[in-house]
């Protein structure tokens, strides 16, 4: 609101009178768009083990990314426990089936200025430029999947996953031809 734009620049006190001005009560907006590039870094594993018919995966996944326009890495941090299910499908390959967890450790910030034209403003003038940082993170960490994997023949697969709970929701289906 150009009340608390007002406040920044310090001329607040002359929303706070009987007849304040009109600039008090407008809101100002703009887009903010970033230039974001840089490198990315990750190291992976993903440990298996199989006991008959059960199974239990933990993809695990770290990623750091060094930002053009940011001083130092930002970080990130993936693992996903799986236990499931193998069943042979008669004459059509194999069925795993499987639920898990999905935890995802990220921060993510950006930076830089945005100007408003603040020229309607009284005691102001015509741009203000305001500097920013903002930090974001995951506001939950951790959500629920289920998922199969129908390995229909030696060359031929099919995936799907699905995943809820908390604030992400995601789903993915793929099909694999090995050759």
């Amino acid at each position: 609101l150009g009340a608390d734009l007002m406040d920044l620049v310090g001329t607040g006190d002359l929303c706070d009178g009987l007849v304040a001005p009109p600039a008090c009560f407008q809101t100002y907006s703009a887009t903010v768009r970033t230039d974001i590039g840089g490198d990315n870094y990750s190291l992976g594993l993903n440990p298996a083990v199989g006991v008959r018919q059960f199974f239990f995966t933990m993809p695990t996944t770290w990623t750091w990314t060094d930002l053009d326009n940011q001083e130092g890495l930002v970080g990130s941090f993936f693992i996903s426990p799986r236990i499931g299910l193998s069943v042979p499908v008669e004459g059509a390959g194999a069925l795993s089936v499987y639920l898990g967890a999905a935890y995802l450790e990220a921060d993510n910030f950006i930076n830089g200025s945005i100007t408003l034209d603040t020229s309607d403003m009284p005691g102001g003038s015509d741009r203000l430029t305001i500097e920013y940082w903002v930090q974001s993170d995951n506001s939950d960490r951790l959500n629920f999947l289920v998922g199969f994997n129908w390995a229909v023949s030696d060359r031929w697969n099919v995936h799907a996953e699905a995943d809820a709970g908390g604030s992400r929701q995601g789903a993915t289906v793929s099909a694999t031809w090995r050759f």
